[in-house]
């Protein structure tokens, strides 16, 4: 019977790589205060014709039925 599987060997571990992935992707990311201005403009890795940011776009469900109809 699968109740909770938060806690299955498997799952631990691909947690781990994904939060070990996201701590090098932060390294690039772009911050931003509840304002939207900017507090934290890292270097960015480059790419041919400039630099490479990340910016971390969110939402919830709702986001999805705004334009609906």
């Amino acid at each position: 019977m699968y109740i909770d599987g938060h806690e299955r060997e498997d799952v631990v571990e691909y947690r781990k790589a994904f939060l070990e992935q996201w701590e090098q992707y932060t390294k690039w990311m772009v911050i931003f205060d509840k304002h939207s201005d900017v507090t934290c403009m890292p270097a960015g890795f480059p790419v041919p014709g400039g630099q490479f940011h990340l910016i971390l776009v969110t939402h919830d469900e709702s986001m999805f039925y705004a334009n609906d109809c």
